[in-house]
C-alpha cells in the first residue's frame, strides 16, 4: 500500500479564526494574540513533523500568551479555542480537555457552537489518537453549520477516515477499510486536494485488491494511471488487477511499460518501489499464461523464452526467494517438457521451503512418470521417490502446522 504521512502544517492557518475582542480592543491584547498564534503555528509544524519536544516548548508558550489574554475576559470563546489548541500540541492533554469543558461552559450557543465540536474532534484525532470519535464530532459538526470551517474540518475528516481504513485494512476488515477510503476520497474531492484523494484512492485500490475485487481495482489504477501517466506503481498495480482476472494479454503490455520506465535513467527509486522488485516474477507468469493459450509454436517458443528471461532474473535478484526456482521449474516441466531441468529447479525450490507441498508433489510426478536420466543409478532413483512419497505422507500435518504459522505471522505462506 501506497503511504504517505500527511504533512498538514498550516492546518491552524486556514481556521480563518478572526483575533478575539480583546485582542482587537488594544495594543497589548493585541500583541499576546499575534505572539500566542506564531507559537501556535510553530508547535503544530514541529508536532505534525514528529519532533514533539519542540511542539511541546511552543504549546507550552503558545498556552501562556491566550491565558494572558484571557485574564481581562475569561470567557472570551476564541481564546479558549486557541488555548486548548495549544494544549493540545504541547501533548497536555488533561488540560487540552479541560480547555474543551471550558469552552462549551463559555460559548453561548453550547452543544450547538459547531466549533465545540471542531475541538472535540481535534483532541479525539491528535491527543487521544481515536479517530471514530473525531469523525463523530465533525459529522456533528457539519449537521449543525456545513460551511463552517470546511477546510479545517475536512482535513481532519480526511486523517479520521485514513487512519480508520489503515487500521481496518492491518486488520483484515477489507471491506470497512474500502468504505472508509472511498469515504475519504470523495473529502478530498471536496477539498479540492488531488494529492489526498489520490493517497486515499490509491489505499482504495489496494483494499479492493485485498477483497479479491480486482475489476474494482484495475478501475481504480487506471484511473490513478491516467492522472499521473509517469508514475509506474499505478501501471504495475493495474497489471496486477489485470492478472488476477487471467486479462494476462492486457497485464503484459502494462508490466513492460513498467520495466521500460525502470530502465530510463531518469527514474529514481524510493522504498515506496519496493514492491516493483515483484514485476519480473509477475511478468514472467503471465507470459507463461499467454504462451499457454496460444497455438503457435512460434509464438509460443518467443513469449517461453521472455518469460524465462524474467524469471531468472528474479531468480538472480532474490536468490532466498522460493517462487524463483519453482516458477521455473513449472515452465520446464509443464511447457519446455523438460523434466529433469525442471527437477533441478524444484529441488533448489524445495531446499528453500521443504514445507511447500506443491513442489514436493511435483517431483514426485517427475520420478514416478520418468526413468532415471542417462547414466544415473536407477535403484537410487526409485529410492529418492519412495522416501518423497513417504515424506508427502507423514509430514502432511506438519507442513499444515508450519504453514498456518507463517499464515498467522506473516499473512504468507512462502509458497506462492
Amino acid at each position: 500500500m501506497l503511504r504517505t504521512t500527511p504533512t498538514l502544517f498550516a492546518l491552524l492557518l486556514v481556521l480563518g479564526l478572526a483575533a478575539p475582542a480583546d485582542a482587537r480592543g488594544g495594543a497589548l491584547a493585541q500583541h499576546l494574540y499575534e505572539q500566542g498564534s506564531a507559537e501556535l503555528r510553530r508547535a503544530e509544524l514541529a508536532w505534525f513533523n514528529k519532533d514533539r519536544p519542540t511542539a511541546a516548548r511552543h504549546g507550552r508558550a503558545a498556552e501562556r500568551y491566550f491565558m494572558d489574554l484571557l485574564v481581562e475576559n475569561p470567557d472570551e470563546p476564541g481564546a479558549i479555542l486557541l488555548a486548548g489548541q495549544s494544549a493540545l500540541f504541547a501533548g497536555e492533554l488533561e488540560r487540552a480537555r479541560l480547555w474543551v469543558d471550558r469552552y462549551a461552559k463559555a460559548s453561548r450557543a453550547g452543544e450547538n457552537d459547531p466549533d465545540l465540536h471542531y475541538m472535540r474532534a481535534m483532541f479525539h484525532l491528535l491527543g487521544e489518537e481515536h479517530p471514530s470519535r473525531a469523525l463523530r464530532s465533525l459529522q456533528r459538526m457539519y449537521s449543525l453549520n456545513p460551511s463552517s470551517r470546511p477546510t479545517a474540518r475536512d482535513t481532519l475528516w480526511w486523517i479520521a477516515l485514513s487512519e480508520l481504513g489503515r487500521a481496518a485494512l492491518e486488520g483484515g476488515q477489507t471491506e470497512e477499510a474500502a468504505r472508509h477510503f472511498a469515504g475519504g476520497a470523495r473529502i478530498a474531492r471536496r477539498l479540492g486536494d488531488r494529492g489526498k484523494e489520490m493517497l486515499m484512492l490509491a489505499d482504495l485500490g489496494a483494499a479492493y485488491m485485498r477483497s479479491d475485487r480486482y475489476i474494482e481495482a484495475a478501475e481504480i489504477y487506471a484511473g490513478l494511471a491516467r492522472l499521473e501517466p509517469d508514475q509506474p506503481l499505478w501501471l504495475w498495480r493495474n497489471g496486477m488487477a489485470l492478472a488476477n482476472q487471467n486479462r494476462f494479454a492486457d497485464a503484459v503490455p502494462l508490466y513492460r511499460r513498467v520495466l521500460a520506465m525502470l530502465a530510463a535513467p531518469k527514474t529514481t527509486r524510493g522504498p515506496q518501489y519496493d514492491e516493483l522488485d515483484e514485476l519480473p516474477l509477475r511478468l514472467g507468469n503471465c507470459l507463461r499464461h499467454l504462451a499457454a493459450g496460444t497455438s503457435d509454436p512460434e509464438e509460443q517458443d518467443v513469449l517461453l523464452t521472455e518469460a524465462e528471461v524474467h524469471l531468472v532474473a528474479f531468480s538472480g535478484a532474490r536468490p532466498r526467494d522460493v517462487r524463483g526456482p519453482k516458477w521455473l521449474g513449472v515452465l520446464y516441466m509443464d511447457q519446455r517438457e523438460d523434466p529433469y531441468k525442471a527437477l533441478g529447479l524444484f529441488q533448489k525450490a524445495f531446499a528453500l521451503d521443504p514445507e511447500c507441498e506443491e513442489i514436493l508433489r511435483r517431483m514426485i510426478q517427475i520420478h514416478a512418470r520418468h526413468p532415471a536420466q542417462e547414466g544415473k543409478d536407477a535403484a537410487a532413483w526409485r529410492s529418492k521417490l519412495e522416501a518423497m512419497q513417504v515424506d508427502l505422507r507423514e509430514g502432511a500435518e506438519r507442513r499444515k502446522n508450519e504453514i498456518e504459522e507463517r499464515r498467522r505471522k506473516t499473512g504468507d505462506t512462502g509458497c506462492a
